[in-house]
């Protein structure tokens, strides 16, 4: 007589229920399968073009700071699941400045017959993509206390960045950038600060409770360059990592802001391994594996 057939594999057991609170995971880009979600436009218009391959590495990038939107991916925050005073934080600091841009794309900065000014500053760009797509966002730096950093904290505010976190520097003017995108697809920047308002940013100068809210909390290199704001990042960037945000990284590299391509190296460096996640660009990941 044929034997009976043996009894079905019990069902696997559920998974886990999704913790409170996750760490981000520290990955390059190229190892992160993410859905894209395209702004309308760029996030400041008159920027100069860029490549379709910097576009989506900044794309994707904009789209792991979007976890935001993402209910319990970071550390839960204040009030009831999915209102909106419980949306998560993204605190950006760094630079934000005065770009001018040629009206004629293909030309050197000599042969611009002539300049549009365009806001700029990559963790400034960062916050008000945020907020265009939906998140919260918040901006931490330094203009002077003049017509260009009083226009550029208002088109914070118009783009529902909270701009509390911002000082006013009375000695010293907002930062200013000369860029242009030239035939052969590099860019040529010219910078005016010596020194400009974003790098006399102090320590004491800090909304640490704007950085305590932080669900993540963002920055750049070019914070990195110049005392005193290299030091104000430094603590800023740890009060955010004692409250437990993980702390997002976009290195920046502008030669002429450095003294050297060596301290560029190392200051970009110094800070690699206490981010939970970096944007790295071809000619970063050239700095960074030359060391490995």
């Amino acid at each position: 007589m044929a034997r009976a057939p043996p009894p079905p594999p019990p069902p696997p057991p559920p998974p886990p229920p999704e913790p409170a609170e996750l760490r981000l995971p520290k990955k390059t880009l190229s190892q992160l399968e993410l859905n894209l979600i395209e702004p309308s436009g760029d996030f400041f218009q008159g920027r100069v073009k860029r490549s379709d391959e910097e576009q989506r590495l900044e794309l994707v990038f904009l789209k792991i700071c979007v976890v935001a939107l993402r209910p319990g991916f970071v550390r839960a925050s204040a009030g009831s699941p999915g209102s909106k005073e419980s949306s998560p934080l993204v605190v950006c600091f760094g630079e934000i400045l005065i770009n001018f841009v040629p009206t004629v794309n293909g030309l050197s900065l000599a042969d611009a017959p002539a300049f549009k000014k365009a806001p700029g500053g990559a963790p400034a760009n960062v916050a008000v993509g945020i907020a265009r797509l939906g998140g919260s966002s918040a901006f931490i730096g330094k203009v002077g206390e003049d017509e260009f950093g009083y226009m550029l904290a208002d088109i914070l505010k118009e783009n529902n960045v909270d701009n509390s976190g911002m000082r006013f520097d009375p000695g010293a003017r907002t930062a200013l950038a000369f860029v242009t995108l030239k035939e052969n697809g590099e860019r040529e920047f010219m910078f005016y600060r010596n020194p400009s308002a974003d790098m006399l940013l102090q320590e004491s100068e800090l909304d640490l409770d704007i950085i305590r809210a932080a669900q993540i909390f963002h920055y750049g290199s070019i914070s990195l360059i110049a005392e005193p704001c290299k030091s104000a990042h430094l603590a800023a960037a740890k009060v955010a990592k004692d409250a437990g945000g993980p702390l997002s990284y976009d290195p920046n590299l502008r030669h002429p802001l450095w003294p050297s391509a060596e301290s560029a190296r190392q200051g970009i460096l110094s800070i690699w391994d206490t981010s939970e996640v970096i944007k790295v660009a071809v000619g970063l990941f050239r700095i960074h594996v030359s060391d490995s």
